[in-house]
């Protein structure tokens, strides 16, 4: 892990944001974005937000527009 993105953790951890997706999705393997050269996909957007504020999240989904 690149000194820049363990930097970026620990500044989320410390202002104690969540990807939100993630916590309400545990296991589902989804993605934002499909490299068509590659044709891979992955994962590049995040739905972030204060662990405070976690109640407010009722629905939270990836709609694909790719195809």
């Amino acid at each position: 892990m690149g000194k820049d993105l363990v930097e970026f953790n620990n500044t989320i951890n410390q202002l104690d944001i969540i990807d939100v997706y993630r916590l309400l999705h545990p296991t589902r393997a989804e993605y934002t974005f499909f490299s068509r050269s590659r044709g891979t996909f992955t994962k590049i957007d995040h739905i972030m937000g204060h662990k405070t504020k976690l109640y407010k999240f009722k629905i939270i989904e990836i709609i694909h527009r790719w195809g």
